[in-house]
Protein backbone atom coordinates (compact mmCIF):
# COMPACT_ATOMS: atom_id res chain seq x y z
CA UNK A 1 0.00 0.00 0.00
CA UNK A 2 1.35 3.41 -0.69
CA UNK A 3 2.20 6.37 2.16
CA UNK A 4 2.69 9.93 1.21
CA UNK A 5 1.27 13.12 -0.39
CA UNK A 6 -0.26 14.59 -3.08
CA UNK A 7 -0.41 18.13 -3.37
CA UNK A 8 -3.12 19.21 -6.01
CA UNK A 9 -2.88 23.05 -7.26
CA UNK A 10 -6.43 24.64 -8.63
CA UNK A 11 -6.45 26.61 -11.35
CA UNK A 12 -7.65 29.71 -9.50
CA UNK A 13 -4.59 29.00 -7.02
CA UNK A 14 -1.87 28.38 -9.75
CA UNK A 15 -2.88 32.09 -11.44
CA UNK A 16 -2.57 33.93 -8.28
CA UNK A 17 1.17 32.11 -7.92
CA UNK A 18 2.03 33.21 -11.64
CA UNK A 19 0.62 36.66 -11.00
CA UNK A 20 2.36 37.47 -7.65
CA UNK A 21 5.69 35.87 -8.34
CA UNK A 22 5.98 37.44 -11.94
CA UNK A 23 4.79 40.81 -10.99
CA UNK A 24 7.23 40.66 -8.01
CA UNK A 25 9.94 39.81 -10.44
CA UNK A 26 9.07 42.23 -13.36
CA UNK A 27 7.73 45.33 -11.78
CA UNK A 28 9.85 48.25 -9.96
CA UNK A 29 8.48 48.43 -5.98
CA UNK A 30 9.17 51.31 -4.45
CA UNK A 31 12.10 52.46 -5.54
CA UNK A 32 13.40 48.92 -5.37
CA UNK A 33 14.93 47.04 -8.17
CA UNK A 34 12.87 44.19 -10.37
CA UNK A 35 13.35 40.55 -9.71
CA UNK A 36 11.78 40.72 -6.24
CA UNK A 37 10.89 37.82 -4.25
CA UNK A 38 7.40 37.27 -2.47
CA UNK A 39 5.18 35.06 -0.48
CA UNK A 40 2.04 34.10 0.72
CA UNK A 41 -0.61 31.91 2.58
CA UNK A 42 -2.54 28.43 0.89
CA UNK A 43 -5.65 27.21 2.01
CA UNK A 44 -7.62 24.14 1.12
CA UNK A 45 -8.51 21.06 2.43
CA UNK A 46 -6.94 17.40 3.45
CA UNK A 47 -8.52 14.71 2.15
CA UNK A 48 -7.01 10.74 2.56
CA UNK A 49 -7.14 8.89 -0.65
CA UNK A 50 -7.55 5.09 -1.34
CA UNK A 51 -3.49 4.19 -1.31
CA UNK A 52 -3.51 5.79 1.75
CA UNK A 53 -1.66 9.11 0.56
CA UNK A 54 -2.54 12.60 1.88
CA UNK A 55 -4.40 14.77 -0.57
CA UNK A 56 -3.87 18.64 -0.07
CA UNK A 57 -6.04 20.53 -1.65
CA UNK A 58 -5.10 23.86 -2.90
CA UNK A 59 -8.05 25.86 -3.69
CA UNK A 60 -6.58 29.72 -3.08
CA UNK A 61 -3.05 31.14 -2.72
CA UNK A 62 -2.75 34.64 -1.77
CA UNK A 63 0.11 37.32 -1.13
CA UNK A 64 1.67 38.55 1.81
CA UNK A 65 1.43 42.29 1.52
CA UNK A 66 3.70 42.85 4.70
CA UNK A 67 6.51 40.50 3.83
CA UNK A 68 9.65 42.08 3.96
CA UNK A 69 11.40 41.51 0.55
CA UNK A 70 14.18 41.77 -1.44
CA UNK A 71 16.36 39.88 -4.40
CA UNK A 72 17.82 37.33 -2.46
CA UNK A 73 15.54 36.45 0.54
CA UNK A 74 11.74 37.11 1.47
CA UNK A 75 10.71 37.21 5.36
CA UNK A 76 7.31 36.38 5.76
CA UNK A 77 5.54 38.39 8.92
CA UNK A 78 4.26 35.74 11.06
CA UNK A 79 1.33 38.05 12.24
CA UNK A 80 0.24 37.63 8.69
CA UNK A 81 -0.31 34.30 8.94
CA UNK A 82 -2.21 34.25 12.34
CA UNK A 83 -4.76 37.02 10.74
CA UNK A 84 -5.63 35.45 7.66
CA UNK A 85 -5.57 31.41 9.76
CA UNK A 86 -7.69 32.89 12.07
CA UNK A 87 -10.31 35.01 9.68
CA UNK A 88 -10.66 31.72 7.36
CA UNK A 89 -10.96 29.63 10.28
CA UNK A 90 -14.00 31.69 11.29
CA UNK A 91 -15.57 32.65 8.46
CA UNK A 92 -14.72 29.77 5.81
CA UNK A 93 -14.18 26.92 7.88
CA UNK A 94 -14.46 24.66 4.84
CA UNK A 95 -10.67 26.15 3.97
CA UNK A 96 -8.18 25.19 6.04
CA UNK A 97 -4.57 26.79 6.38
CA UNK A 98 -2.45 24.10 4.55
CA UNK A 99 1.04 26.08 4.36
CA UNK A 100 2.97 28.72 2.40
CA UNK A 101 4.67 29.51 -0.76
CA UNK A 102 7.54 31.69 -1.68
CA UNK A 103 9.04 32.44 -4.78
CA UNK A 104 13.16 32.03 -5.77
CA UNK A 105 14.00 34.52 -8.42
CA UNK A 106 16.69 34.37 -11.26
CA UNK A 107 17.92 35.91 -13.67
CA UNK A 108 18.54 33.09 -16.37
CA UNK A 109 17.46 29.67 -16.52
CA UNK A 110 21.54 28.73 -16.28
CA UNK A 111 21.67 30.10 -13.54
CA UNK A 112 18.71 28.02 -12.05
CA UNK A 113 21.26 24.65 -12.49
CA UNK A 114 23.95 26.10 -11.46
CA UNK A 115 23.55 27.53 -7.77
CA UNK A 116 25.98 26.58 -5.07
CA UNK A 117 25.51 22.91 -2.67
CA UNK A 118 24.50 24.20 0.95
CA UNK A 119 25.35 22.20 3.70
CA UNK A 120 23.72 19.23 4.22
CA UNK A 121 22.99 19.21 0.34
CA UNK A 122 22.98 16.16 -1.55
CA UNK A 123 24.38 15.11 -5.17
CA UNK A 124 21.68 16.61 -7.32
CA UNK A 125 20.31 19.03 -4.61
CA UNK A 126 22.20 22.22 -6.67
CA UNK A 127 19.08 23.25 -8.48
CA UNK A 128 17.67 26.98 -7.74
CA UNK A 129 13.97 25.28 -7.73
CA UNK A 130 14.47 23.44 -4.56
CA UNK A 131 14.28 24.70 -0.86
CA UNK A 132 16.91 26.72 0.56
CA UNK A 133 18.84 26.16 3.96
CA UNK A 134 17.57 29.15 5.07
CA UNK A 135 13.83 28.44 4.25
CA UNK A 136 14.62 25.41 6.16
CA UNK A 137 16.11 27.71 9.34
CA UNK A 138 12.63 29.90 9.37
CA UNK A 139 10.49 27.04 9.55
CA UNK A 140 12.31 25.15 12.33
CA UNK A 141 12.48 28.71 13.76
CA UNK A 142 8.70 29.51 13.63
CA UNK A 143 8.06 25.53 14.78
CA UNK A 144 5.60 26.29 17.36
CA UNK A 145 3.92 29.03 15.63
CA UNK A 146 3.53 26.50 12.56
CA UNK A 147 2.49 23.73 14.38
CA UNK A 148 -0.17 25.37 16.13
CA UNK A 149 -2.21 26.62 12.83
CA UNK A 150 -1.54 23.12 11.23
CA UNK A 151 1.30 24.35 8.51
CA UNK A 152 1.49 21.19 6.80
CA UNK A 153 3.07 22.02 2.81
CA UNK A 154 5.54 24.54 1.42
CA UNK A 155 5.65 25.41 -2.15
CA UNK A 156 8.66 27.31 -3.91
CA UNK A 157 8.12 28.51 -7.07
CA UNK A 158 10.72 29.54 -9.02
CA UNK A 159 11.08 32.24 -11.98
CA UNK A 160 13.96 32.66 -14.60
CA UNK A 161 14.17 34.39 -17.78
CA UNK A 162 14.37 33.22 -21.16
CA UNK A 163 16.20 35.29 -24.26
CA UNK A 164 13.69 33.87 -26.38
CA UNK A 165 9.72 32.57 -25.77
CA UNK A 166 9.55 29.20 -24.80
CA UNK A 167 7.18 26.86 -25.84
CA UNK A 168 3.66 25.77 -24.29
CA UNK A 169 3.57 23.23 -21.99
CA UNK A 170 4.17 21.92 -18.77
CA UNK A 171 6.62 18.44 -17.26
CA UNK A 172 7.51 17.41 -14.28
CA UNK A 173 10.93 19.20 -13.22
CA UNK A 174 12.62 16.17 -11.40
CA UNK A 175 12.36 12.45 -11.32
CA UNK A 176 9.92 12.37 -8.29
CA UNK A 177 7.35 14.25 -9.78
CA UNK A 178 7.72 16.60 -6.71
CA UNK A 179 8.52 19.52 -9.03
CA UNK A 180 6.77 20.85 -12.51
CA UNK A 181 7.86 23.37 -15.40
CA UNK A 182 6.40 25.25 -17.72
CA UNK A 183 7.10 28.51 -20.35
CA UNK A 184 5.33 31.72 -19.86
CA UNK A 185 6.64 33.70 -22.68
CA UNK A 186 10.10 34.64 -22.32
CA UNK A 187 9.86 33.41 -18.50
CA UNK A 188 10.36 29.67 -17.23
CA UNK A 189 8.83 28.83 -14.50
CA UNK A 190 8.82 25.70 -12.08
CA UNK A 191 6.62 24.87 -8.82
CA UNK A 192 8.43 22.67 -6.23
CA UNK A 193 6.44 21.01 -3.24
CA UNK A 194 7.25 19.81 -0.42
CA UNK A 195 5.66 18.69 3.53
CA UNK A 196 6.50 19.14 6.84
CA UNK A 197 7.28 16.34 9.39
CA UNK A 198 7.52 16.92 13.21
CA UNK A 199 11.05 15.43 14.25
CA UNK A 200 12.74 16.43 18.11
CA UNK A 201 10.03 19.18 19.06
CA UNK A 202 10.70 21.17 15.74
CA UNK A 203 8.94 21.00 11.93
CA UNK A 204 11.45 20.49 9.08
CA UNK A 205 10.69 20.32 5.17
CA UNK A 206 10.85 17.16 3.36
CA UNK A 207 14.16 16.74 1.40
CA UNK A 208 14.45 17.39 -2.41
CA UNK A 209 13.52 15.31 -4.90
CA UNK A 210 11.44 13.08 -2.13
CA UNK A 211 10.01 9.90 -3.43
CA UNK A 212 7.19 10.30 -1.19
CA UNK A 213 5.03 13.59 -2.43
CA UNK A 214 4.06 14.53 -5.89
CA UNK A 215 2.68 17.73 -6.98
CA UNK A 216 -0.56 18.14 -9.55
CA UNK A 217 -1.66 20.83 -11.45
CA UNK A 218 -4.84 19.26 -13.73
CA UNK A 219 -4.90 23.03 -15.83
CA UNK A 220 -1.15 22.15 -16.66
CA UNK A 221 -0.86 18.39 -16.85
CA UNK A 222 -4.37 17.26 -16.86
CA UNK A 223 -6.15 14.39 -14.38
CA UNK A 224 -4.09 11.73 -12.97
CA UNK A 225 -6.13 8.98 -11.19
CA UNK A 226 -7.63 5.74 -10.77
CA UNK A 227 -10.43 4.45 -11.50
Amino acid sequence: MKTGYVVRLSEHALITLILNGLEAYSVEHERKTPHLETCGALFGYQVPLKDNRILYQIEIANVDTSAKRNKRSVTPNTNAMKLKADIMGAFWPNLEYLGDYHTHVYKSVSDVYSVELEEGDRRGDDKGFYISNGDRHWLEANAALCLSYGYRIGLVVTIAGMKRTGGVGAKPANSRSQAIEFNLGKKKVWISAYYVYEQNGTVKYSANNDRLITIECPSLLGFRGEI
